[in-house]
């Protein structure tokens, strides 16, 4: 699906039906096709979003070469970006049973969900300005 940045408008290009998933270098391929025909329409891409399944992440991994951040096609530079949903959720899903440790400018952190339970549960109490007014307890509750 191509989308627009600056005008809201969306146009499904392409439809694959695999048996079991499309590889990752059948990803690459169509990938790097559908920007090339997009650019040849005249559109700009900046940007491709993806979910985080093994093959797309084998894919972006590979598409990178010697960058990091960002894969060239026709030497216009593109950045790939996860779907921030799904990324929320598997966050969400790895704090509801585990705790997540991490250091940061050589201090030591925690993360885990019984914080996030917790900044709701302020938040409730707050008379005027909430910071977290459409969540629920469905939302925050893991044992609901």
């Amino acid at each position: 699906m191509l989308r627009g940045l600056n005008e809201n408008w969306k146009q499904h290009v392409a439809y694959y039906f695999v048996q079991g998933g499309m590889k990752a270098s059948g990803i690459m391929k169509n990938v790097k096709d559908i920007i090339r025909q997009a650019t040849s329409a005249g559109l700009k891409v900046i940007a491709t979003v993806c979910d985080q399944g093994s093959n797309n992440v084998s894919a972006i991994n590979t598409l990178f070469g010697t960058d990091e951040y960002v894969f060239e096609v026709d030497s216009e530079r593109i950045i790939p970006l996860y779907d921030p949903p799904h990324l929320f959720k598997c966050v969400r899903d790895n704090l509801l049973n585990k705790t997540i440790h991490f250091r940061k400018d050589g201090k030591d952190y925690v993360a885990k969900w019984d914080y996030i339970y917790n900044a709701w549960l302020l938040d409730g109490l707050s008379t005027e300005l909430r910071a977290m007014p459409k969540l629920t307890e469905q939302h925050v509750n893991k044992r609901k």
